[in-house]
Parts: C-alpha cells; structure tokens; sequence
C-alpha cells in the first residue's frame, strides 16, 4: 500500500483559502496526473495544515511515497512503514536520491512524522 502525502507549499490558517491554493497547485500538474486527480475529486488537499506539511516545507520536499506493509486479519494488523521516498517535485517525478540529504531528513524527524502519519492513514486505504 503507497501513500502519497503532498501539497505543504504553504499552510494556510482558513481551510478555503487553503483549499483554492492546493487547487492551485494541482492545476499545474499534467491532466493525466493522479495526484491532480486526487485532489479535483476532493479525497485529498483540504487545505488545513498537518503536523508534517511544515517540515516538509522546510526540508524542500514536495511529496513523499511511504510504503505500508501490513497484516489483514478482520482489519490491518502490524503497520510497518517499510520505505520512504520522497519528491522535490508535486508529480513525482524527482525523486530525492542524495545520501546527505535523506539523513538530514531522517536527523530532523520528518522521516519519522510521515511514517506515522502514514499508519494513521493506512487503514482507510490513503
């Protein structure tokens, strides 16, 4: 299972104007792009700010690529976040391979943020 955490260009207090700059966003990315429609069809982008949109942000990542194994047994058993990629670009399509800088990623904590909001997401299918 891959989750796709995106859009931390800018946090917006008002979850409208937010909503109209992922909108935005989106409308550069290529009409075949999932992403793009993701958020057209509303399951992603609402425009509040998450706990790690602002270190993404910071760090220059654009998205993030999280892959989930799991257990199924009358629901999702043991999350594991096994793998993270992360993109400095919204279609993710450049991909961040410099070793410095995914342990700086890793150092700062925003690896550890995604993977939990990873799991947080993992059971809805996100």
């Amino acid at each position: 299972m891959l989750l796709m955490a995106v859009f931390c260009a800018k946090g917006l207090a008002q979850a409208d104007g937010g909503r109209e700059h992922v909108r935005q966003i989106a409308s550069t990315l290529p009409e075949s792009s999932f992403l793009r429609h993701s958020v057209e069809g509303g399951r992603i982008g609402n425009g509040v700010e998450q706990p790690w949109q602002t270190p993404m942000k910071q760090a220059g990542v654009k998205a993030a690529k999280i892959e989930v194994y799991m257990t199924w047994f009358f629901g999702p058993k043991r999350l594991t976040p096994v793998r993270v990629v992360y993109f400095d670009s919204y279609d993710g399509h450049k991909q961040v391979v410099d070793s410095a800088t995914l342990a700086r990623f890793k150092a700062t904590g925003l690896q550890d943020k995604l993977r939990a909001e990873a799991i947080r997401r993992a059971p809805e299918g996100q």
